[in-house]
C-alpha cells in the first residue's frame, strides 16, 4: 500500500487528477449502473405480476359468470314441478307421468340448459336417473363414494365437486339437493356436468403471456382445471412440493423449486375461495431486462472513456464544470427533469451537458408519449365496447325473424328486419364515434322497436324529445345500453304492462337524456348501490359493465360533471345521462382535451 501512495504522490498533478478522477468515476458510474438494472429489473417483474393479477382477475370474472349461470339452471331444475312431481313418488296416473317425462327431457335437452354443459343427471333415492348423456357415466353410488360428496352433502344444499372423469371427459359438477317442500327431507338430486375444457377456454384465450402456468383451485387447494390434465384432483402443494400461503384477496410469492425459481402470482374469489395462480418462472421474468444490463455496461464504459478524455485536456477546469453536471443529474435523478446544464464554451464538458440535456429531452418526452398512449389505448378500448354487438341479441332476434316468417307475419318480419337494419347502420356509423342525437334517439327506437315485437307489446315505449336539440352531436350508443338494462333488470318479468320512457331535454349549457321505467326492480338502497358501482368503482355482480362503460366513456370524452346517475322518482326508476351542448363535431374532442 505505501509503495502505491508514494508512486502516486511522485505523479504530476494532470495524472494525479486524471487518475483520481477514473477512480472517482467508475465506482459510482458502476454502482449507478447496477443500481439501474436492479430498479429495471424489478419494475420489469413488479409490471408482469400486475399484468397477471389484473389477467387473473379477468378470469376470474368470466368463470364467476359461468359458474353463475350454471347455478341457476341447477336452481331451475329443483324447482321444476314436473321434476318434483316424479322424484317425490306421488301418485300419478300414466299418462300423467308420460307427460310430465316428457316434459323433463324437453328441459333435460334445451338448448338453454345445455349450452357449455357436458350432461346433466337427475337421481331420485332409489337410483333412478334422468339425463341429456346417451351413455350413462355416472351412477348415484359412484358419486356418494368420492369424498368431496361426503364432505358436502351435509352441509350444503347446492356446491361445486372436484373435477372427475364421465365417458372420457373431464367435468367439474355442480351438485344440488332437491327437498320435499313439506317435510324438507331429500327426494332427490341434480348434478350439472361443465366441460373443464369449457372454463380451461376462458383463462387460455385471455392469457397476454402464453408463457405462463395456470391453474384453478377449489377451496381445498385441489386442482379442478390445469393445462396438465393429468393434475386435475390432485392437491396443488403435492405438484409443487411447498405449502401454499394465500394471505391476501390477491398477490404473489416466491419459492425455489427444483433449483429454479418461481413466482406464485394467485387472485382468491371473495365468494367461493377459489384460488387461481400463474405460475411464472423468474428466469423468464429476467431474460426480457438482459438487454437493459447490456446497455448499463455499455454506457458506463462509454462514460469513463469520455471523463478519462476530458479529464486529459482540462483538468484545470474541470472540477467547478463536473460538479455542476453531477448536481443536474441528482436532481433529475430525484424526479426533476426540468433541470438543463448550461456551459459558455462548446468543449467536451459542454459536449456532455448537451448530451446530458438530450437526454433528459427524450426521457420527458418518452414519459409524455407513454402517458399519450396510454390515453390513445383507453379510447380505443372504448371505441372497441362501442362495436360489439350483444350475440345473444343478434341470436335471438335473427330467431324471432324466422319464426315470423314460418308464421306468415311478413308485415312484423318486413319491421324488424328493417329496424335491425338500422341499428347496425347507427351502430357503425363509418367509424365515426360521435352522431347527433337525433341518431342517437333513432338507434335505441329501432333496438326497442325490435324487443317489442319479440316480446308482444308486453311493454310501451314513450318518447319526449326535445325537436330542437336533434342536430346537435353526442357520442354514440349511450341510450341503448340504459333502454337494455331497463328491459332485462326491470320491466321483463312483470305481470302488468311496462313503460318505457325516454326525454331529451336542453338545460342552459347541458343536455338530459333520461331512460326512466316502472319496473321497481331497485330500491333506494338499490340505487344508492348503482351510483357506488359507477363512481366509486366498487365491485357488484347484480350490475353489469355495460352501464359502467356508458359512464366512463362520457366522462373519458367530455369530462368535468358530466356522466350517468340513477335515481328513484315514486315507481319509477331513472337513468339520467348529463352531456354538453355540442354543436360542431370538433367540440368533443376539445372537451376531452386532445
Amino acid at each position: 500500500m505505501n509503495k502505491i501512495l508514494l508512486f502516486f504522490n511522485n505523479l504530476n498533478i494532470k495524472n494525479k487528477l486524471i487518475i483520481s478522477f477514473l477512480i472517482v468515476s467508475i465506482i459510482p458510474t458502476t454502482f449507478i449502473g447496477l443500481i439501474s438494472y436492479n430498479i429495471s429489473s424489478d419494475i420489469v417483474k413488479e409490471m408482469r405480476i400486475n399484468e397477471s393479477i389484473y389477467e387473473l382477475s379477468n378470469v376470474n370474472e368470466k368463470v364467476n359468470q359461468l359458474l353463475k349461470n350454471k347455478e341457476l339452471i341447477a336452481i331451475k331444475f329443483s324447482l321444476d314441478r314436473n321434476l318434483y312431481d316424479l322424484l317425490s313418488n306421488r301418485s300419478i296416473d300414466q299418462s300423467q307421468y308420460i307427460k310430465k317425462t316428457f316434459d323433463l327431457d324437453k328441459m333435460l335437452y334445451d338448448y338453454r340448459y345445455t349450452e357449455q354443459t357436458h350432461s346433466i343427471y337427475i337421481f331420485d333415492n332409489n337410483d333412478k336417473i334422468y339425463t341429456n348423456d346417451n351413455k350413462v357415466g355416472i351412477t348415484r353410488k359412484q358419486l356418494e363414494s368420492t369424498p368431496w360428496f361426503n364432505k358436502n352433502i351435509d352441509t350444503n344444499n347446492h356446491f361445486w365437486g372436484e373435477t372427475i372423469n364421465i365417458n372420457g371427459s373431464n367435468v367439474l359438477p355442480l351438485i344440488r339437493i332437491i327437498k320435499d317442500t313439506k317435510t324438507s327431507n331429500e327426494i332427490g338430486l341434480v348434478q350439472l356436468n361443465i366441460e373443464e375444457k369449457n372454463i380451461y377456454n376462458l383463462y387460455q384465450g385471455n392469457q397476454l403471456n402464453k408463457s405462463n402456468i395456470t391453474y384453478l383451485l377449489n377451496k381445498d387447494n385441489n386442482i379442478i382445471s390445469c393445462y396438465n390434465k393429468s393434475f386435475l384432483g390432485k392437491d396443488f402443494s403435492d405438484i409443487y412440493n411447498d405449502n401454499l400461503n394465500f394471505i391476501n384477496h390477491s398477490g404473489y410469492f416466491q419459492r425455489k423449486i427444483n433449483g429454479r425459481k418461481y413466482i406464485f402470482v394467485y387472485k382468491v374469489d371473495k365468494d367461493n375461495q377459489w384460488k387461481y395462480i400463474n405460475v411464472i418462472s423468474l428466469d423468464r421474468i429476467t431474460a426480457s431486462s438482459n438487454y437493459i444490463k447490456r446497455y448499463t455496461f455499455y454506457i458506463c464504459i462509454l462514460s469513463i472513456i469520455i471523463c478519462l478524455a476530458v479529464s486529459m485536456f482540462l483538468s484545470s477546469r474541470f472540477t467547478d464544470p463536473i460538479h455542476k453536471l453531477i448536481n443536474m443529474m441528482d436532481k433529475a435523478e430525484s424526479g426533476n427533469l426540468d433541470v438543463t446544464f448550461k456551459s459558455k464554451y462548446n468543449d467536451e464538458i459542454g459536449k456532455l451537458g448537451k448530451s446530458y440535456n438530450n437526454m433528459v429531452a427524450r426521457l420527458k418526452k418518452s414519459i409524455d408519449d407513454i402517458f399519450d398512449i396510454q390515453a390513445k389505448k383507453r379510447e380505443a378500448e372504448y371505441k372497441a365496447m362501442e362495436f360489439q354487438i350483444n350475440p345473444h341479441f343478434l341470436y335471438n332476434t335473427l330467431s324471432s325473424i324466422i319464426w315470423l316468417s314460418n308464421k306468415g307475419e311478413n308485415k312484423d318480419v318486413i319491421k324488424m328486419t328493417d329496424s335491425l337494419s338500422k341499428l347496425f347502420r347507427i351502430s357503425i356509423s363509418k367509424g365515426r364515434e360521435v352522431i347527433t342525437i337525433r341518431e342517437e334517439v333513432e338507434h335505441v327506437k329501432n333496438y326497442l322497436e325490435i324487443q317489442k315485437i319479440r316480446y308482444k307489446d308486453e311493454f310501451e315505449c314513450i318518447y319526449d324529445i326535445d325537436e330542437n336539440i336533434l342536430g346537435l352531436y353526442t357520442i354514440k350508443i349511450i341510450l341503448q345500453p340504459l333502454a337494455e338494462n331497463a328491459l332485462y333488470h326491470g320491466i321483463r318479468d312483470m305481470e302488468c304492462k311496462g313503460i318505457i320512457k325516454i326525454t331529451a331535454k336542453k338545460f342552459a349549457d347541458y343536455i338530459i337524456l333520461e331512460v326512466m321505467d316502472n319496473g321497481n326492480a331497485l330500491s333506494e338502497q338499490g340505487i344508492k348501490n348503482m351510483n357506488d358501482f359507477l363512481y366509486n368503482d366498487t365491485s357488484d355482480e347484480r350490475f353489469g359493465i355495460g352501464i359502467r362503460n356508458v359512464n366512463n366513456r362520457i366522462k373519458f370524452y367530455f369530462k368535468g360533471g358530466y356522466g350517468l346517475t340513477f335515481h328513484k322518482d315514486g315507481i319509477y326508476t331513472i337513468a339520467r345521462i348529463k352531456i354538453p351542448v355540442i354543436e360542431e363535431v370538433n367540440d368533443v374532442y376539445n372537451f376531452s382535451g386532445r
